[in-house]
């Protein structure tokens, strides 16, 4: 008897699309919702940096001497 092997399809469209989003925060959720709600202000270091067209580094810098406002979001 040969057993009937069950294998994965996986896209090649799919793979790529995971390992171009792959380390992204932007849909990470914490019990149901999303850390970074961009409807409702919140954005991740990267996502501001991003939209500033800056480095992280200089998001970090404002943000630790006080010329931007941040918060951690409490869980």
């Amino acid at each position: 008897d040969k057993k009937d092997s069950k294998r994965w399809m996986i896209d090649r469209n799919d793979l790529d699309e995971y390992r171009k989003h792959r380390y992204s925060r932007a849909k990470s959720k914490f019990e149901g919702e999303l850390l970074f709600d961009n409807t409702k202000g919140y954005y991740s270091i990267n996502q501001v940096a991003q939209m500033l067209g800056v480095s992280k580094q200089k998001i970090y810098y404002a943000t630790r001497v006080g010329q931007l406002k941040s918060a951690r979001k409490r869980t």
